[in-house]
């Protein structure tokens, strides 16, 4: 168990600030992290279904403020919010969005009232402006997406599972349909291909590289100091909805006690971890948690691993999730990267930089020769980083608009 995880034990909880005293612009940067953390999330787990084909395309298209939705382009009867050079984007696309990020964040979604549910109504209708751009001038510089790209894409998601059973028992339990999956893969692998195009002259110097390191080897590439340690563990076994008593220390208490006296005795501790340790993804390691410094973990537990030395075993160590006894087995010292060491990254991080430039770029020329039409008093500000654009108010819809009910014209034979 990594102690740096966010969603693992013994981390230090961040106190959460009151989004009340929050103002526009923080709102905006914490709807961006959000669905960064969504896409992310998404990428590290195998079985959910809307896997992005492209790594570099999740970092420029959320730079960028395109987030791949969860809506169809399809036909429907609900109120027109805009038309994009007169194909209607229409209100069903942003509500069926919201109750797909009600279901991702069950217990703190915003309500209506609150200020950060317009700013995700807005973002979502910037994302729908932006892939109807993003698709017309694919089909303007003839590029598309082959339905054997679209296979390979897909069978790639179905071979990360055990059966394709499960895999369809996932969309089942996603609500999703296989056609939706492919619907998916093909927008992003054509997003792939429009940023191929707009980034093929792209040149990294070794001059821009060693500047980037001169200028960041005291932040980026500090290492603090770090020790690798390894734990047993003896929780606190409370009830649902319950809370620690005397009675459940008490039990926890003689179990990590005896575990305590075995080591005493001359047992080994590794085994001990694997046979006792009630944190089970480090149990089967021997108890090895891996590196950690610093601020990654609850100060009770913190405070005596970095007062151990290499070799050394802790006494009993209480925390709120239980008992540990700690073993520090190896300790390194503060250092500084060598630029031969993180070149490979600096380039990497250079080339998303231009990257994430270009893309930027190209979709504010795509906004300023387009026709934006705001029908109702949701006005799109396309995206988080507040691209400015002209907005229209206008009351009535127009007399002629067209809804997209196919996603065809970008995929050949």
């Amino acid at each position: 168990m990594k102690l740096k995880d966010k969603n693992k034990n013994y981390r230090a909880n961040d106190k959460e600030e009151d989004p009340g005293k929050r103002s526009k612009k923080e709102r905006e940067k914490i709807l961006l992290a959000k669905e960064k953390e969504l896409v992310k999330s998404r990428e590290s787990k195998r079985k959910k279904i809307l896997i992005i084909v492209s790594g570099v395309v999740v970092v420029i298209a959320i730079a960028a403020g395109i987030i791949f939705g969860l809506f169809g382009y399809r036909f429907d009867f609900s109120k027109t919010v805009a038309t994009v050079d007169g194909i209607a984007i229409k209100q069903s696309e942003i509500d069926n969005y919201i109750e797909y990020l009600k279901s991702i964040y069950p217990t703190n979604f915003p309500t209506e009232s609150d200020p950060d549910y317009r700013i995700y109504q807005i973002t979502i209708l910037d994302t729908s402006i932006q892939l109807r751009l993003l698709k017309k001038y694919a089909e303007a510089n003839d590029l598309a997406v082959t339905k054997k790209e679209i296979d390979d894409a897909y069978q790639n998601i179905v071979s990360q599972y055990p059966s394709v059973a499960d895999f369809e028992k996932d969309l089942a339990a996603e609500k999703i349909t296989t056609a939706f999956v492919r619907s998916e893969l093909k927008k992003q692998l054509l997003t792939n291909k429009v940023l191929t195009k707009l980034a093929a002259d792209i040149t990294i110097s070794d001059v821009e590289m060693q500047k980037y390191y001169q200028d960041n080897k005291n932040s980026l590439f500090n290492v603090p100091e770090q020790i690798r340690i390894s734990h047993i563990l003896i929780k606190f076994n409370i009830p649902s909805g319950g809370t620690i008593t005397d009675q459940i220390k008490t039990e926890a208490l003689k179990k990590i006690t005896e575990v305590n006296q075995k080591l005493k005795n001359g047992q080994d501790f590794a085994e001990l971890a694997k046979a006792n340790s009630e944190d089970t993804t480090s149990a089967v390691n021997s108890g090895d948690i891996g590196y950690i410094s610093k601020g990654q973990t609850v100060p009770e537990f913190e405070n005596v691993a970095f007062s151990l030395k290499v070799g050394e075993v802790s006494g009993i160590v209480e925390t709120g999730y239980g008992y540990h006894i700690i073993k520090v087995t190896d300790h390194k010292d503060p250092y500084i990267e060598t630029y031969d060491e993180v070149k490979d990254t600096i380039k990497s991080s250079i080339q998303s930089d231009k990257q994430r430039k270009i893309w930027e770029d190209f979709i504010k020329s795509l906004v300023a020769d387009a026709d934006i039409v705001y029908l109702t008093d949701l006005k799109g500000t396309l995206g988080p980083q507040g691209v400015p654009i002209t907005t229209t108010t206008n009351t009535t819809e127009p007399a002629t608009t067209t809804t997209e009910t196919t996603d065809q014209s970008t995929e050949t034979k």
